[in-house]
């Protein structure tokens, strides 16, 4: 999905068909078995359009599903946290613009690829945002579509369980950004997703039921989805989402101030986290704990700051951005951060010239998918325990 800017591609929104597809792996008991490669399909969601330092380019370490971002924490980081062979089989096959009529094309181009056991598909945007609401792809070769690019897949490899994720709600776009002067003007002057973006301040009936058009068409794609994997299921193995994406708000912060339609890097790890949440692994939740925790101290007017820097890491030892640590200074003072892209955040706080030392104990370690280890808490240079740590003053 992309502006119309941008030579020979469709626009699409911050919506699509989200479809995860895994081979139904046979489970020993009590132990998860999990997918050692994956490939992703799609269109230019998938490929993270416009989310790269350089403007307009397909960005797909920032991708939601195959991604290698620590900032989006895509599915495949989160399967590599749970099984390290999957590092490295990650491909995305996803291509800018495509419709559910590209589907068949993406799923032969993955099959070619031989042996992969996760195949991630988001697909649907493009067939709800075009130049007009006539132009939007009917449910009836919508249902098609998807049909045959299940058919195809299935023709290679028939044991993969679907996992399709909702078309998320387009309408929600309009909603939040029709009052932003800067995305009116993007969507004029770049032709954007005039289906449902054309005359965004409109209050006129033509326009108010073309927006709903659209809305409708994307509630009637997702009844097409859920019908197409029950048939599926019939003979092979397919889940839905139950409308979890279609059901979750995206906020302006999570899209692009490029184009003001393709979602940022914060839209992206939004995107992970829902599909994340709600795929065939949403019952397991990865170890997470502290691996580190540095102290330094600094003169201040009336005393000293005390700093503590922490690095946090999976139980795979991969290093975890978006955790929130929270922990209590030895003055009674509490202190939090949320982890960065290279795992690490700091707390800090001031104390008196007569406060000789104080020590930073972490109490609660939290990210969505993950699960506090205390016990597994270190410090690789023993200047700590990995819980708690004594800053000396200057």
């Amino acid at each position: 999905m992309h502006p119309r800017s941008v030579p020979s591609r469709r626009p699409a929104v911050l919506a699509g068909l989200l479809v995860v597809i895994g081979l139904l792996l046979p489970q020993a008991a009590g132990a998860a078995s999990y997918p050692t490669s994956m490939a992703s399909t799609g269109d230019s969601i998938t490929r993270a359009f416009n989310t790269c330092s350089f403007p307009y380019i397909d960005c797909p370490q920032n991708s939601w599903s195959t991604g290698t971002s620590s900032t989006v924490n895509s599915i495949y980081l989160r399967l590599l946290a749970l099984n390290p062979a999957i590092s490295g089989h990650n491909s995305n096959r996803a291509v800018s613009g495509a419709r559910m009529a590209d589907l068949a094309g993406q799923m032969a181009n993955v099959n070619a690829i031989g042996g992969v056991q996760l195949v991630t598909i988001e697909m649907g945007g493009n067939d709800l945002c075009t130049d007009t609401t006539a132009q939007m792809t009917s449910v009836a070769d919508y249902t098609a579509q998807l049909s045959s690019g299940l058919a195809t897949l299935r023709s290679v490899n028939p044991g993969a369980l679907v996992y399709i994720v909702s078309v998320p709600d387009v309408y929600n776009l309009w909603v939040i950004l029709h009052d932003n002067s800067s995305a009116r003007s993007t969507w004029t002057s770049f032709n954007v997703c005039q289906s449902l973006l054309a005359n965004p301040t409109s209050t006129a009936q033509a326009d108010v039921d073309r927006r709903q058009a659209v809305r409708q068409r994307n509630i009637d794609l997702n009844t097409a989805l859920a019908q197409v994997c029950a048939q599926d299921d019939v003979q092979y193995e397919c889940r839905t989402d139950a409308n979890a994406v279609f059901n979750t708000p995206f906020v302006a912060s999570e899209v692009s101030t490029r184009d003001y339609f393709h979602p940022n890097v914060s839209g992206q790890q939004h995107l992970a986290a829902v599909a994340w949440a709600a795929g065939p692994y949403a019952s397991v939740t990865v170890g997470m704990h502290i691996a580190d925790l540095d102290g330094a101290s600094t003169r201040t007017k009336s005393g000293w700051r005390a700093t503590v820097t922490l690095t946090a890491r999976t139980e795979s030892q991969t290093l975890l951005a978006g955790a929130t640590v929270s922990g209590g200074w030895s003055n009674g003072n509490s202190g939090s951060c949320t982890t960065s892209t290279s795992g690490t955040c700091q707390v800090s706080t001031t104390f008196g010239r007569k406060r000789t030392t104080a020590t930073w104990t972490v109490s609660t370690m939290t990210e969505a998918g993950y699960t506090y280890q205390p016990g597994a808490n270190s410090d690789p240079d023993g200047d700590s325990n990995g819980t708690a740590i004594t800053v000396a003053r200057p």
